[in-house]
Order: C-alpha cells, then sequence, then structure tokens
C-alpha cells in the first residue's frame, strides 16, 4: 500500500484499512494495509472470497458509506455468518473492529472501502461521523491510484473458482522477475524472512499464494517440485 495512503490513515487514526474491486465475473482485487490480515481473512480462510459482496448492498448508488455492525442485520442468513466470522476474525487476532464500508457502483465492478477502529475507541459512529468527508477523499484517492496499482503490480488478485493455468512455467515470463525470484529462493529452501527479493516475510508469503494462483498449484512442496522439474534457474 502505498506510503500516502498509510500515513492518512496514521492522521485519521484508522488502525486498517482494506480496498476490494469486484467485477462482475466475482474476481476480486485486494489491497490491505495488513497484509497478514489479508493473507489469513481472504487467502486461508477465505470468509468473503467466494462470495459475489455487490449482492449484499442493494440499490443504485455511486458511493455510500455503510456502518456494518448495522448493516450485518439486513443481509441472508448464510452471507450473514460469513461476514461476521471474518469480523470476528479481524478482531480477535488484529484488534480491528466496527468497520465503516464506503461502496461505490459502477456499471463493471463496484468498489469497498472498509475502515476499522480499535476496539479501544469509544464511539465508533461518531468517529465516522465526524472524519466521513475525509474518509470518503480517501477513498477517492485509492480508486485514482488503482490502476497504477495493478500495472505495478500492488494488488492481490482473487478469482471466484479455481482456474487452470494459462501459462507455461518452463517460461519466466509466466511469472515476474520479483515472484520468480522468490520461487528460486523457496526451492533453496529459505525462510520467507530471508528471501533475496527485499520482501518482508508477510509480504512473501501473500506473494506465494499469488505464484500458486497463478501456477494452478496448491502446496509449497508443489512449488518446489514444479521449479525442480522444470529446472527454473
Amino acid at each position: 500500500m502505498r506510503k500516502k495512503i498509510l500515513s492518512t490513515l496514521s492522521d485519521l487514526s484508522i488502525c486498517a484499512y482494506s480496498f476490494s474491486r469486484v467485477y462482475r465475473t466475482g474476481k476480486r482485487l485486494e489491497i490491505w494495509s495488513n497484509e497478514k490480515a489479508l493473507e489469513e481473512s481472504m487467502l486461508e480462510k477465505r470468509y468473503l472470497s467466494d462470495i459475489y459482496t455487490p449482492d449484499l448492498y442493494i440499490g443504485d448508488f455511486n458511493k455510500k458509506s455503510f456502518y456494518i455492525p448495522s448493516h450485518l442485520s439486513s443481509l441472508p442468513q448464510k452471507y450473514r455468518v460469513k461476514y461476521e466470522q471474518q469480523l470476528h476474525h479481524l478482531q480477535d487476532n488484529f484488534g480491528y473492529s466496527r468497520p465503516l464500508n464506503i461502496v461505490n457502483k459502477q456499471s463493471h465492478y463496484t468498489d469497498y472501502h472498509l475502515f476499522y477502529v480499535s476496539n479501544k475507541m469509544p464511539s465508533a459512529v461518531n468517529f465516522y461521523l465526524s472524519n466521513q468527508c475525509d474518509l470518503i477523499n480517501l477513498s477517492s484517492m485509492v480508486e485514482c491510484d488503482m490502476q497504477s496499482d495493478i500495472e505495478e503490480g500492488n494488488v492481490y488478485i482473487i478469482n471466484p473458482k479455481p482456474q487452470p493455468s494459462k501459462f507455461d512455467i518452463t517460461h519466466k515470463e509466466a511469472l515476474t522477475p520479483c515472484e520468480f525470484g522468490l520461487l528460486a529462493d523457496i526451492a533453496k529452501g529459505y525462510l520467507y524472512k530471508n528471501n533475496t527479493v527485499g520482501l518482508s516475510a508477510d509480504s512473501a508469503k501473500v506473494y506465494v499464494h499469488r505464484i500458486k494462483n497463478k501456477l494452478a498449484l496448491k502446496t509449497k512442496s508443489e512449488l518446489i517440485s514444479y521449479y525442480t522439474r522444470n529446472i527454473i534457474s
């Protein structure tokens, strides 16, 4: 996530933020301020990863705010349970609570900006009301930067269902240079924190999920096997 966004979040006392762009196909683009939270709740637990969430926000509007604790009661039970599971996970494991969701509906996709406050915040509703203009301006800033983030590979892509790999992994162009370097590190037995491509341990884990998705593999051992079998070096 860009430093200017993180700095603005800090100035506003927002302890966590996630951005999701959901296309009509169900594909999701995700950018989270905490990549470990992204890894656990969206990539591993997949509470909401396979739900077409625009259906949960009924009505025609361009940009609208929803206070999630109040909005949950309007959702169908099977979706409400999944939403509650993700919120409980984020609160219990990271201390993120009572999110505000700014939703921007477009013709081919829907954008979600979720802002979380600390468990210790006395009144989340009053906080969001007092800072609503700043939060909407921040959401617009993220949307303006989105195309650059996509081109620079700063987003994580989640497909609604596993798709056959479209890549021939015997060719290096199947992976970005960073992904390729990280795959080589894994095959050599390096720990995430000891990678040679300059990623943090949490970022390395997210990249590994991205590589698995790109190559239609499920485990680290399969990555190593593919690397070894195809002599990618």
